[in-house]
């Protein structure tokens, strides 16, 4: 769970438990209501603000940039019934733990499949990384190609 949600669960229950010290019993039940809407509305509005880590290409040649995250050097080859999906990844900011990468690729009249390339650990600052996912399906003629990133 984020911080910050974790910080607003903090600061209702505090309010909460003044409301029980401060207010008669008459007005505790309306106190408690405003404070779970307001808990809701916080964490609508976390979700709403979250920073989107996705890029979409529509060529493999062309150099992909997500969250200071640079995809480069990315081919696709299919052999023995296999789709090779490989790229490079280079931090191009501060040192940060990644998780993996969902590679969503759009292909054959809108088929769609996900493929996952593991990292597992940190990318110190400008860290290149070879990552490469298999694929049952031909995915050779590809539409488009979206990276998202998952971090720890």
């Amino acid at each position: 769970m984020n911080k910050n949600v974790i910080r607003l669960v903090i600061v209702i229950v505090a309010l909460m438990i003044s409301g029980v010290i401060a207010y008669n019993q008459f007005l505790i039940i309306p106190y408690y209501l405003c404070n779970v809407a307001l808990m809701i509305s916080g964490v609508i509005a976390y979700n709403l603000t979250k920073e989107n880590k996705k890029t979409t290409i529509q060529d493999v040649s062309n150099i992909a940039y997500v969250d200071g995250y640079e995809m480069s050097n990315t081919s696709i080859t299919y052999e023995n019934n296999i789709s090779k999906f490989s790229f490079d990844i280079c931090n191009k900011s501060n040192d940060r733990k990644l998780k993996e990468i969902h590679i969503i690729v759009n292909y054959d009249d809108n088929k769609e499949i996900t493929l996952v390339g593991y990292i597992g650990s940190s990318l110190k600052k400008d860290e290149v990384r070879n990552v490469v996912a298999y694929a049952e399906d031909d995915i050779t003629n590809y539409n488009s190609i979206t990276y998202e990133i998952l971090e720890n």
